[in-house]
């Protein structure tokens, strides 16, 4: 996996070792956890650990029990499991939403998807007609 904002690479073993769960269950994790910075609202109580003790033993959202037995030998167990119940279906839509999708046909070749040079009097004129000189760094983020 590639942060493409740092440009490190992160295997599924370092992945693991962060997050405790595999890369495909990222987004149940991000549905029950949520995210600030992402504007993922979470399900209130459910923390990193609590999130991947319990999609360790139960896989996803849709496996996960909403009974407070299921989920007796996690701490706060009972409250996680109502606070699931209430909100699963909220949880499962934000999961939906942070799911990447590798299926979609498309009707071209990769290759033509790569950065192709650019008309840079155009862009010139374009950026100094929006007054938007902040976007020279990432131009050249682009084109590495």
């Amino acid at each position: 996996m590639l942060n493409r904002i740092t440009g490190e690479v992160t295997d599924e073993s370092v992945f693991r070792s962060r997050f405790g769960i595999a890369p495909p269950q990222f987004p149940d994790y991000l549905a029950l956890v949520g995210s600030a910075a992402k504007g993922i609202p979470g399900v209130p109580g459910w923390g990193p650990k609590t999130t991947a003790t319990v999609l360790g033993r139960y896989g996803d959202i849709e496996s996960t029990p909403v009974t407070p037995e299921a989920l007796q030998d996690v701490r706060g167990g009972a409250r996680l499991a109502a606070q699931l119940a209430e909100r699963r279906q909220e949880a499962l839509l934000v999961k939906r939403l942070a799911t990447l999708h590798d299926d979609l046909p498309l009707d071209c070749r990769l290759e033509t998807l790569a950065w192709q040079d650019i008309d840079h009097r155009k862009l010139h004129t374009l950026i100094d007609r929006t007054e938007a000189q902040d976007l020279w760094p990432r131009i050249e983020r682009w084109q590495r």
